[in-house]
């Protein structure tokens, strides 16, 4: 049977876009990070697959080349825009994030 956890810690901001006609407050909760945690109760820990996405290393674009990291498989992987990874069940793919 297959156990599974997540976690979205969120961060309250509020602050002023600014552009040539006037400025705008934006009052809000952002997500700062996604940890996904899968994998059976009965084995040890270290076989379990974790993917965590980090909302603070988005560039600009909302993309980038390392947001999303874990461990697949017992073996490390680091992931960004387009590209993907699997292990077990497991499918871990970056396609957007707006």
């Amino acid at each position: 049977m297959l156990d599974s956890s997540l976690v979205v810690p969120q961060q309250d901001a509020t602050f002023k876009l600014r552009n040539s006609r006037h400025d705008l407050v934006v009052d809000g909760s952002f997500i700062t990070a996604v940890h996904f945690v899968a994998g059976n109760a009965s084995l040890p820990a270290s076989t379990w697959d974790i993917a965590s996405f980090h909302a603070s290393r988005l560039n600009d674009f909302n993309t980038g080349t390392d947001v999303i990291n874990g461990t697949c498989d017992g073996r490390a992987f680091v992931i960004g825009m387009g590209y993907d990874t699997s292990c077990s069940d497991l499918h871990i793919e970056m396609k957007c994030a707006a």
